[in-house]
C-alpha cells in the first residue's frame, strides 16, 4: 500500500502523561546523586556534572582545554588506550563544558556501567595534560574559529553576547585567538586542581539503574 501524502496524518491527543519519578540520594562522600530509574531496555546515561564552566577562569579558555584534554592521558592511560577501553565496553562517552558547568556524560549497557565509571575515575584523578596533546587540541581549535568566523551567525552571537553582557562578564567573553595562543598546561593543571581535583559534583543516573 502507498502512502498518499496528500493526506494529513490523524491527530490524537493526549489523554494521559506518565512521567516516571526522580530519586535523590546524597552518597556517604558527600556527592548528591538524582536518578531516574526507568526504561525497558538494560541501558543507562550517567552524567558527572562540575562547577568548572566559564565562571570560574582566571584566563579565557581554561575551562574547554582543561575539559577537552581530560580524555588526552592520565598516568596509567593514553588517549588511545582511553579510547580503546570506552569502545571495547561500547560505551559512548562526552565531556562539555558552558558559561557555568562542565559535564562528563557516559551512555552504554547497565552490565559495563561499573568498567565506565572506573575509567571516568581515572580521568577525574590522574590526569597528565600532555603539551602535546593540548598543541593538537589548540590546532584543532585555530581551525574552528577560522571557520566559524567566516559565518554571519557565529558574528552575529559574538557581538549579540559583547553588547549585552560586556567583555568584563564571563557570559559575554568568547574565546578568540590570542587566548588560544596563551593557553599553556600549567594553565590547565591549576584549573583542574581548582575545579575538579577533590571537588564536590552532582550525578545524574537515568535508565535500568540499580
Amino acid at each position: 500500500m502507498q502512502l498518499d501524502r496528500t493526506i494529513a496524518p490523524t491527530i490524537n491527543q493526549f489523554q494521559e502523561i506518565s512521567i516516571p519519578g526522580l530519586t535523590k540520594k546524597t552518597l556517604a562522600n558527600g556527592l548528591e546523586m538524582f536518578v531516574v530509574n526507568a526504561g525497558a531496555q538494560p541501558v543507562a546515561r550517567l552524567e558527572l556534572v562540575f562547577e568548572a564552566g566559564n565562571k570560574n577562569e582566571k584566563q579565557t579558555g581554561e575551562s574547554y582545554f582543561t575539559s577537552k584534554m581530560l580524555l588526552e592521558g592520565t598516568t596509567n592511560f593514553t588517549s588511545a588506550e582511553i579510547a580503546e577501553k570506552f569502545a571495547a565496553i561500547g560505551y559512548f562517552i562526552e565531556i562539555t563544558q558552558g558559561t557555568d558547568r562542565a559535564n562528563i556524560t557516559l551512555n552504554g549497557l547497565v552490565r559495563h556501567l561499573q568498567v565506565a565509571i572506573n575509567l571516568v575515575l581515572e580521568l577525574i584523578q590522574n590526569p597528565t595534560f600532555p603539551k602535546s596533546e593540548l598543541d593538537n587540541l589548540k590546532r584543532i581549535a585555530k581551525q574552528s574559529l577560522a571557520i566559524n568566523q567566516e559565518k554571519t551567525s557565529y558574528l552575529a552571537s559574538v557581538a549579540f553576547k559583547e553588547n549585552i553582557f560586556g567583555l568584563d562578564n564571563y557570559i559575554g567573553k568568547t574565546m578568540d585567538l590570542a587566548d588560544i595562543e596563551r593557553i599553556k598546561p600549567e594553565n590547565l593543571i591549576n584549573f583542574y586542581e581548582n575545579n575538579f581535583k577533590y571537588k564536590l559534583f552532582k550525578i545524574f543516573a537515568s535508565g535500568k539503574i540499580e
